[in-house]
Formats: C-alpha cells, sequence, structure tokens
C-alpha cells in the first residue's frame, strides 16, 4: 500500500512541476485587468468567490444567478458590476446570456461556467427529479452555455473557457453517483473539445476542487465531511490557473495525488474511503435506504 502511495507522490509531483513550467509568470492582475469576464452560478460560493477575485484584479464582470436576492446584495456591493438573473436551464438561457455580455461588457473574454447542484448521500435515496436536476445543471447548461459562446469567441481571435469540474470527476465519490458521472462528462467534454477546437486561441480549463462548503447542497451534510480549504483558495487557483493558461486547475497537492492514485491504482482510492469516518457515516445511510421495506419488496419481486 505505501508503495502504491509513493508512486502516486512521485507521478503527482512530477506532473506538478511540469505544469509550473508551462505557466509562463502570467500575472493574473496583468491578464484580467479590464478583461470581459461571465461568471454563473455567481452568487455564491466558489462563483461568489471567483467574482470577488476577478473585481478586486479590475476585471469587467457579469455575474448569472437564479437568486435574484444574491444578485442585489452584488450590485449593491459593487454598483460597477453587472447582474442578470437567469436560470441555465432554461431553453433561452444562453441566448439571454450572450445578450447581456454584448449589452453589458462588449462580448466575452473570460467564461467561468460555475453554476452547478448536488444532491448527496446513497443513489437509491436520488429522486428522478433530483437525477434530471444534476444533468440539466450540472452538464447540459453548460455544454449549451459553451456551444452559444464558442463562435463568439472565435471570431475574436479567441478567449478563455473555464468549468468548474470537481475531484469527483477523477476520484469518483461514494454517495455522489449522480454528481459524479455529471463532472466525469463535463471533464471529457473539455478534453474532447480542446482537442477539436485546438489552434484558434481558445483556453479550455477545468477547477477540480475537493469538498468545499458551499449552498451546493445542505449545510448538514458539509458538517459530516472533513475539509482542507474553503471556496477563497479554490476560486484564487482558478483565477491563478486561467491567467497562466493551465488546462486542469487543482488546489492543492493532495488533490492532485488523489487523482494521479485514481488513475494508477483505483484500490488504493477503495482502501481509503472504506477507512474515513465522513465516507463511512453517509455510507451508512445507504445501509439504511437498502432495508427499506419498498427496496426489499423489489428485490424479492413483491409488489406493495
Amino acid at each position: 500500500m505505501k508503495r502504491w502511495l509513493a508512486v502516486g507522490a512521485v507521478a503527482a509531483g512530477a506532473r506538478w512541476v511540469m505544469a509550473n513550467r508551462r505557466r509562463g509568470g502570467v500575472e493574473p492582475g496583468q491578464y484580467f485587468r479590464g478583461r470581459a469576464c461571465v461568471v454563473t452560478g455567481g452568487g455564491s460560493g466558489i462563483g461568489l468567490e471567483i467574482v470577488t477575485q476577478l473585481m478586486s484584479l479590475g476585471a469587467r464582470v457579469l455575474v448569472a444567478d437564479f437568486d435574484a436576492g444574491r444578485l442585489a446584495a452584488l450590485a449593491e456591493r459593487w454598483p460597477a458590476i453587472a447582474a442578470l438573473q437567469l436560470d441555465l436551464t432554461e431553453p433561452d438561457a444562453p441566448a439571454r446570456l450572450i445578450e447581456a455580455a454584448q449589452r453589458e461588457l462588449g462580448g466575452i473574454e473570460s467564461l467561468f461556467n460555475n453554476a452547478g447542484v448536488a444532491v448527496a448521500g446513497p443513489f437509491l435515496g436520488n429522486s428522478d427529479a433530483h437525477i434530471q436536476r444534476m444533468v440539466d445543471l450540472n452538464y447540459t447548461a453548460h455544454v449549451r452555455v459553451t456551444r452559444h459562446v464558442l463562435p463568439m469567441m472565435i471570431a475574436a481571435g479567441g478567449g478563455d473557457i473555464n468549468f468548474t469540474v470537481s475531484l469527483s470527476a477523477w476520484v469518483s465519490a461514494p454517495t455522489l453517483a449522480v454528481y459524479s458521472g455529471t463532472k466525469g462528462g463535463l471533464k471529457n467534454f473539455i478534453y474532447a473539445l480542446r482537442r477539436e477546437v485546438g489552434g484558434r486561441g481558445i483556453r479550455l480549463s477545468g477547477l477540480h476542487p475537493n469538498v468545499v462548503r458551499t449552498n451546493l447542497m445542505p449545510g448538514d451534510v458539509f458538517d459530516k465531511v472533513t475539509m482542507k480549504y474553503g471556496a477563497r483558495e479554490a476560486a484564487q487557483a482558478v483565477v491563478r490557473g486561467v491567467a497562466a493558461g493551465q488546462r486542469d486547475i487543482f488546489v492543492n497537492t493532495e488533490d492532485r495525488i488523489l487523482q494521479r492514485i485514481e488513475q494508477i491504482a483505483p484500490e488504493v482510492i477503495d482502501w481509503y474511503l472504506a477507512r474515513r469516518p465522513d465516507a463511512q457515516a453517509i455510507m451508512g445511510e445507504t445501509a439504511a435506504i437498502e432495508n427499506a421495506p419498498e427496496v426489499r419488496s423489489q428485490k424479492s419481486g413483491v409488489r406493495s
């Protein structure tokens, strides 16, 4: 076990060194000053911290969020900010976002596809509505927005499109099966699209944070999980990473190590998660659902 951990650590370290060599020393302040940036889901959590970072760097920012109260608070804090109340899953959402960006910013130079939703707990506890909402917002909405923004960026000679993905796109998380699936699909979409639009000035990247306390899920879920950093650290990492042209942006070295170990020795991650008290606590809920009368009746073929 220790041998595999050491191999993973070495591989992650080498990858980190190479990534830092590619950064080219671009300072976020230099890169984002005056830049037209759009942040979806920017009213809370990591999105709010991204907005905070961008505003401090002198960027011109449009925030899209479904919550009018959050947008009003942002406008009060930063009178110069542009805000758009928007549910990204609505059919006309991409068109409305682009129209607002052109009106308020004159275009989009950096797009932060950040909005998301999660339902934590046993997979059998997910309703059809839960599943559909996660697929619609975490994956489909970002793909659709990108499809509409991309031609405008290509015509302008380039731009950044960043996605708040998740470490669960690499290290699949028990009790977050559907969420992990949407994030894994999003990561693969980024990789495929990057190869498709290479050479056109489009820089595609993904932020892969571990669990961070946000409005993504109810607070009592986060109370069960050990967290190593917060939304501010995740936002700082993505702003630095986008400015530097990084492709996969991890918040700390430990997350990178976990990602590499999952790739080369997934059984180590199985062992690791099976011994984490927070994962055990939530997995206990899985056992409770699996032993519920309605599930037992379906297993035995009995209809209630």
